[in-house]
């Protein structure tokens, strides 16, 4: 993305060209045997200056990250804050970025409604960031004790002796036996104990997911007290040991793969019975974008297939079904959605974007509605649903498929937080067809045409976005990265 021309006469631009050519200097000088004159007490001495240098960044990170959310920044660049800027030019993951956001909070300049400075919150980390006493991983372990302290209402004259103490316990601990430490000053004026609080509690509520590289699914929660009870109320009969019959053995599971299988088995019954809530304006459903082919080229006996229903084929305005008979594969192909080019996939991806192998979906489609999509040559869902003012069942899912959740370039809003949005309006004669449909969170469905984004549906008939001439001069169309990695349209390796 083009960037406008840096002002290199005003004190932080001629600053920064030095910083940078100092840089650039120095990493030319070790790659080019300069590190050779130097014995090893001097490298570990050249380490030491270059990690200091490196938390010194920390402060200049932070001022200027502050100073772009007080220019309005996020507003300019159409994102919900500045975590997501940082997100979006430059490709930082979203903890780093909230880890960055949340030190500039802290450590960078503020000013009032009216302009005039305040003082920062964390004075004390701020020095220390300047001279380059902290790293990165410190500041995010001080802070966060500290604002813990602060929820607390712990005296704000204590607080300030705290701040200072571990600041200078930096020196000497790592991140380890820094956060060990950081718990004694919780343990110590903040007690999680004996009394609840039930405000803190609800506060504190989280719930957390994340997709590991094998498939899996790990995470995090803390449930407040009533939560916690409705859940061991639920789980806790279905996870009692089983015994086999057959073996006429105990149950070999342990009491954590047990309670696995009582949520496995309490969401799949709530799938079975439909006793879900809707999401994005269709009922909670398992929706799993596949060839026919994964299924089909799998070895198995045709007794495994359910009888067909409401005939052969795959007709997506026949609405959902329990499993479908699909025409015979000719030649290893199906006469459906095969392409000499595109070779089965072998697995399918639900609208979170989680992984599923094949068997994983055919055990699914026992537990499920599965809404079959039909997916052209580039893995791009075909036309679904008929045109009216309001996208029907099948239309959102269909966006759902091709999407997967807001379009908008660099967000990550799921699909079942988005709206559907007509690309040309309906009043003005635009069809409710999936040519001029695209999902969009409510932020971005309110705020990106004050922000002079464009949007279409381009050749390939995905969403494409125009910027505004602030964001690039050049105005090159933009595609949500999601989409381009959730669809085939050309090989990863050539």
């Amino acid at each position: 993305m083009t960037t406008p021309t840096l002002d290199t006469t005003a004190p932080a631009g001629a600053a920064l060209r030095e910083v940078r050519a100092a840089i650039a200097g120095f990493v030319e000088v070790v790659r080019q045997g300069g590190l050779d004159h130097h014995d090893a007490a001097e490298l570990v001495f050249l380490l030491a200056e270059a990690e200091i240098a490196r938390n010194q960044l920390q402060a200049a990170d932070a001022e200027l990250i502050a100073a772009c959310r007080d220019a309005g920044v996020p507003e300019r660049e159409c994102q919900r804050s500045m975590a997501k800027v940082l997100e979006r030019r430059f490709l930082i993951g979203p903890h780093e970025a909230s880890r960055r956001v949340r030190a500039a909070e802290a450590t960078g300049l503020r000013k009032s409604m009216s302009g005039l400075p305040l003082p920062r919150v964390r004075p004390v980390i701020a020095e220390a960031m300047a001279t380059g006493a902290i790293t990165s991983e410190q500041t995010m372990i001080v802070n966060r004790t500290l604002d813990q302290l602060d929820r607390a209402k712990v005296d704000p004259i204590k607080l300030e002796l705290v701040e200072a103490e571990l600041v200078d316990r930096c020196r000497r601990f790592g991140p380890g036996d820094l956060r060990q430490l950081s718990q004694r000053y919780l343990d110590s004026y903040d007690p999680d104990g004996a009394e609840p609080d039930e405000r803190r509690n609800q506060d504190r509520r989280s719930f957390r997911m994340r997709t590991l590289p094998s498939g899996a699914v790990t995470g995090e929660f803390r449930f407040t007290p009533e939560t916690a009870v409705k859940v061991r109320a639920v789980l806790e009969p279905l996870a009692h040991p089983r015994l086999d019959p057959v073996a006429s053995a105990g149950d070999l599971r342990s009491h954590e793969q047990r309670l696995h299988d009582a949520i496995d088995e309490v969401f799949a019954r709530m799938l079975r019975t439909g006793d879900v809530p809707e999401c994005g304006g269709i009922p909670a459903t398992v929706l799993i974008a596949t060839d026919a082919d994964t299924v089909l080229t799998r070895p198995r006996h045709r007794s495994e297939f359910p009888a067909p229903v409401g005939g052969p084929g795959l007709d997506p305005a026949a609405g959902p079904t329990r499993a479908r008979r699909i025409p015979e594969p000719v030649d290893g192909r199906c006469p459906i959605t095969s392409s000499p080019t595109r070779p089965a996939r072998r697995h399918g991806t639900a609208s979170d974007g989680t992984v599923l192998s094949t068997a994983e979906i055919l055990r699914l489609t026992g537990e499920a509605e599965i809404y079959p999509i039909v997916l052209d040559q580039h893995g791009i869902p075909l036309e679904l649903g008929r045109t009216r003012r309001i996208a029907s069942k099948h239309q959102t899912i269909a966006l759902f498929a091709r999407d997967g959740g807001c379009s908008f370039p660099g967000c990550d809003r799921p699909p079942e937080w988005c709206e559907r949005h007509h690309v040309i309006r309906w009043i003005d004669g635009g069809l409710t067809e999936l040519a001029n449909l695209t999902l969009l969170c409510s932020h971005h469905h309110r705020n990106f045409l004050d922000r002079g984004w464009q949007v279409k549906i381009n050749d390939q008939g995905l969403p494409e976005w125009t910027p505004p001439r602030f964001v690039d001069p050049e105005q090159k169309p933009m595609i949500n990265n999601r989409i381009l990695a959730r669809i085939r349209q050309h090989p990863l390796i050539s």
